[in-house]
């Protein structure tokens, strides 16, 4: 608002973001990154209707976009840790990674695509190690990196998990070269007997 305001009278500039939140359907009081972000072309849009001077529309929206990345860079510093025992964890993990990816500007599919990762490694730890966490932490790339420790048993095959030779009866294997395709980088650091760390990462997107 107080951006807008130094480019247009301060009724004007309720009205440009009265009008982007209808149009990206932000209605809550507080928004985060992602919804900042969506409601950046329209406001440009809005703006350009009441201000005839190009110029200084660009200059509006080159503020508009550093006030973003600073709200985006705060949220960087968060880190989330999920401990992960039951199936009710899982879900719990899912929903703190997609959050942290809306407040970061994923698009839907880079929600989903890390959701989905992040459900998977959480699942194999509730039905191969019984216990464990995932860490899900903001990077300045900006990206998510993710890493999920267990202390279970290992895995003693997993090149034959990656070449898609090995598949037991509750899916394992899948779950792992799952997440790898899904990821931008990808490492797995395992030995039988001392448990397992699976970390990836993925780009805003």
């Amino acid at each position: 608002m107080a951006v807008l305001a130094r480019y247009v009278s301060l009724p004007t500039a309720h009205s440009i973001i009265k009008l982007a939140r209808a149009r990206t359907g932000a209605t809550e009081r507080r928004l985060d990154h992602g919804q900042l972000r969506a409601m950046l072309d329209p406001i440009e849009r809005n703006l350009r209707l009441f201000l005839s001077d190009v110029r200084k529309a660009e200059a509006c929206r080159k503020e508009l976009d550093a006030v973003v990345r600073e709200r985006r860079d705060a949220v960087a510093l968060r880190p989330v840790l999920v401990a992960v025992h039951v199936e009710e964890d899982i879900v719990r993990a899912r929903a703190e990674a997609r959050t942290l990816a809306a407040s970061m500007g994923f698009t839907p599919t880079g929600q989903t695509r890390l959701v989905t990762a992040v459900s998977e490694l959480a699942r194999n730890i509730v039905q191969y190690a019984g216990e464990g966490q995932i860490q899900i932490t903001p990077t300045a790339a900006p990206s998510i990196e993710v890493v999920a420790r267990d202390r279970g048993p290992g895995i003693s095959n997993l090149a034959q998990i990656f070449d898609g030779t090995y598949k037991s009866k509750l899916g394992m294997g899948m779950g792992l070269r799952g997440v790898k395709r899904l990821a931008d980088h990808f490492d797995v650091q395992t030995a039988v007997g001392r448990g397992t760390t699976v970390s990836f990462q993925l780009a805003v997107m």
